[in-house]
């Protein structure tokens, strides 16, 4: 993901220095208990809704230090106000008071919680573990970064203190309560409650096994729609009853197919497949058991082979892997031959972020004082999917929190859990959702290149999709990549641009190269912290100073005069003499094979031009011309037309160059040309956009 320069880092790095300087400082009660009461009313929660380690001591809120992290303490606190939810990085601000009396404004980052409101809903009471008291621009609260740093208690729960129990409202001591509180939970779709309930409901005493399994069984039922796959597989195979009584045997069915589900969500395929058998093995027509194992052995089917049925699909990324690169860090590689035009991988985002109807509050701000960067788009909102999917499931961890971070030191202590929960770096997240995230588009498969990754309906850029692919994050970058990548929906498909041996490193283009080669090393080295040195960029650093001052004079040009007006005849000239005095430039042999960044759009302008005015000739030369361009080397023998890729770019307008020629050997009654290239036509449209879908639309079908 690119970074910016932000104008607020002055007003954040002027607070920042401000917080270094008062750190240490102890906390002066700024608030009474009746001020915090009005501000966090349930009409304005409403309004503003709608626009790691053992704890050895315990504190009050009078004992925080400023800008401090308290380590081995915690605080235990109730919350007294209505939760306002602000966006998907700070989750919710709300008020709590302590056993003292004393009250406080908190933040937490990163809900765990669903709905989110639950962990700060009025009346719950939380230990904070290590808190960290900011004051920032006047106001001051309490900072929750790390969702592993809050806890809801309950009344049963030996840190609760005696103070904050409510004698009105006891303590259910049979299981069945208990099951009954979780089951209203749960019909009011607040799955965390219903969870806790449930979890109570085990951990009362004399509890027969029977008991024991309704219980988990329905855990699993309320963790599978709340997203917590991995919890929902284990309780719903631990309610396995194993009998053969009619009874045992419908109650087995409903686990198998939570069990099953859960492994599916977790891309378990093959687990899922064998859970889906011994679902139908005790019930066989049981017929959501039969449509979800035929729906699971199609991706079974998809992952193995790559043959898709691309409107439900699978990962498949088994014929490449992660290797070290001699001076790139990791890359990706082939483990098999591909031809050009192959799926090389096609992978479900681990977490993608989408703009909604309100798409003002999904667009976050996010600025580093210490790098001086800021991002503004979606990456708040793919961070907090991150995290909380990890926090959910954490068997996904460690594949996402091995990506690459950066300078960011991260320890090597695997993922710990306390108190039942993952303790997770959100700020590794971050760092990682910096170094790999990917911008994607909203695809629309209907349109043409409607996959395409350079083509975006959106007006403001900011709001274009960010997600996170694990094994596509590694495919290092070309400015004449192998690869071509596009999108349908979260999944990124690869498709190679040429053939591509065993063993060889997947790359492809993260943008497309600008003209001059010196401005284009500076956008990489600013927006993703190198400098290519492909082979196009190691050929141009060669370059005499003829060619340099030629390529620079045309890179000057406005490059989007031909999409305004691509057939106009008012630009007709003006790309003639950028042409005339510029191919020179690159008419040396280490240049004459290479792309020629500077002249597509001028080429792309007098093709265009001499297909309306029906100068077949001419559309042709130039058509070439601007395969030339993009690094291709048409060849035609008789009735064979030969692509030369090996330095090609694959781009968009290479389809519009060979649908020219092949209207032009339609006109001149060459079909067998024709043929040849319509043929080469649809593939270099799939290989840019993914599938053929849209392609009609635009070019119209040859007869």
């Amino acid at each position: 993901m690119s970074k910016l320069p932000s104008p607020l880092l002055p007003r954040f790095t002027e607070l920042h220095n401000l917080a270094k300087a008062r750190q240490g400082e102890l906390r002066v009660a700024q608030h009474t208990r009746e001020s915090l009461s009005q501000e966090y009313t349930a009409e304005v929660a409403q309004q503003k809704f709608e626009n790691g380690k053992e704890i050895d001591r315990w504190m009050l809120l009078k004992d925080i230090h400023l800008h401090t992290h308290h380590q081995g303490r915690a605080l235990v606190v109730r919350v007294f106000g209505e939760p306002v939810y602000l966006n998907n990085v700070v989750s919710l601000v709300n008020v709590v008071e302590d056993e003292a009396g004393d009250v406080e404004k908190v933040q937490l980052f990163f809900s765990s919680t669903l709905p989110p409101q639950a962990m700060l809903a009025k009346g719950t009471v939380i230990a904070v573990k290590e808190p960290y008291y900011e004051l920032c621009d006047g106001s001051s609260y309490l900072r929750v970064d790390h969702p592993s740093n809050v806890k809801i208690l309950r009344q049963e729960d030996p840190w609760f203190l005696e103070f904050f129990k409510t004698p009105s409202k006891p303590i259910p001591t049979a299981a069945a309560c208990w099951k009954e509180r979780g089951n209203q939970a749960l019909g009011l779709k607040k799955y965390t409650d219903a969870i806790q309930c449930y979890t109570s409901g085990l951990n009362t005493s004399g509890l027969t096994e029977a008991y024991r399994r309704d219980l988990r069984r329905n855990r699993a039922a309320v963790n599978l729609l709340a997203g917590y796959y991995d919890a929902a597989k284990t309780d719903a195979l631990e309610s396995l009853t194993g009998h053969n009584d009619d009874e045992s045997r419908k109650l087995d069915t409903k686990a198998l197919y939570r069990a099953a589900r859960s492994s599916y969500h977790l891309r378990e395929f093959l687990v899922a497949e064998e859970l889906y058998q011994r679902l139908l093995a005790i019930s066989p027509s049981d017929e959501d058991g039969l449509r979800e194992l035929s729906k699971t052995q199609a991706r079974l089917i998809e992952q193995d082979t790559g043959l898709y049925d691309f409107s439900s699909m699978a990962i498949f990324i088994n014929k490449t892997e992660v290797c070290a690169t001699k001076d790139r860090g990791r890359g990706l590689f082939a483990t098999q031959d591909f031809a050009c035009g192959d799926l090389v991988a096609c992978e479900k985002a681990f977490a993608m972020a989408y703009r909604s109807s309100t798409a003002i509050t999904d667009v976050t701000r996010l600025i580093d004082v210490d790098t001086q960067t800021e991002h503004w788009n979606l990456a708040g909102t793919l961070w907090s999917k991150t995290i909380r999917k990890i926090f959910a499931n954490p068997s996904l961890a460690p594949k996402v929190l091995d990506m690459d971070a950066g300078s960011f030191h991260r320890t090597k202590t695997p993922l710990q859990m306390v108190d039942d929960t993952p303790v997770v770096d959100v700020f590794l997240v971050n760092s990682i959702i910096e170094c790999a995230a990917f911008g994607a588009i909203e695809s629309n498969a209907r349109e043409p290149f409607g996959n395409n990754p350079n083509v975006s309906v959106l007006e403001y850029p900011t709001q274009n999709p960010v997600g996170l692919w694990i094994n596509a994050s590694y495919v290092n970058h070309s400015c004449i990549p192998n690869v071509a990548h596009s999108y349908i929906g979260d999944m990124m498909i690869l498709r190679a641009a040429k053939n591509i041996p065993k063993g060889t490193e997947i790359t492809m283009a993260y943008r497309k190269p600008h003209a001059d080669p010196e401005i284009r090393q500076a956008e990489y080295q600013k927006l993703f912290g190198f400098r290519c040195t492909c082979n196009l960029c190691t050929t141009e650093a060669q370059r005499s100073g003829f060619h340099k001052l030629l390529v620079n004079q045309a890179a000057e040009q406005p490059l989007t005069w031909v999409l305004n007006n691509i057939e106009g005849m008012a630009r007709f000239a003006e790309a003639q003499a950028l042409v005339i005095t510029t191919i020179h430039a690159y008419s040396t042999a280490t240049h004459k094979s290479m792309p020629r960044w500077s002249l597509p759009e001028a080429h792309a302008c007098m093709m265009f031009n001499y297909r309306s005015a029906k100068d077949l000739d001419k559309t042709e030369e130039c058509a070439i011309a601007l395969a030339n361009d993009l690094g291709y080397q048409i060849t035609v023998k008789r009735t064979k037309v030969h692509l030369d890729r090996t330095n090609g770019y694959s781009d968009m307008i290479m389809v519009d160059v060979l649908t020219n020629l092949t209207e032009v050997a339609v006109r001149r009654g060459h079909l067998d040309l024709a043929l040849e290239f319509q043929s080469l036509a649809k593939e270099m449209y799939i290989i840019t956009n993914g599938v053929i879908s849209g392609m009609y639309k635009k070019y119209g079908k040859f007869e």
